[in-house]
């Protein structure tokens, strides 16, 4: 029983720091999409969602703690394709 917690726990574990790393991800996307858009409304939504995945990533990072376990390193984001592909 004990391991199979372990196990549970060490899979919802590595779930949380993917996901904490797609919403940092994502709202580096986002604030860079919202730096080049040149429509105030479209920029406005986009900052919008920035800050939606951010409080995402802040919940994942709560639910690790709770669980003490470690935090995922900061995504680099230049040498991200998606990086790439925006700044030319």
């Amino acid at each position: 029983m004990a391991t199979q917690f372990s196990s549970l726990r060490s899979q919802l574990g590595m779930a949380l720091q993917q996901r904490y790393r797609s919403k940092r991800l994502a709202f580096h996307l986002y604030c860079a999409l919202a730096n080049r858009e040149p429509l105030k409304a479209r920029q406005e939504i986009l900052l919008m969602l920035a800050r939606s995945a951010e409080r995402s990533a802040a919940t994942d990072v709560i639910r690790l703690l709770r669980l003490n376990l470690p935090l995922p390193e900061e995504p680099t984001c230049s040498s991200s394709l998606w990086r790439q592909f925006l700044l030319c």
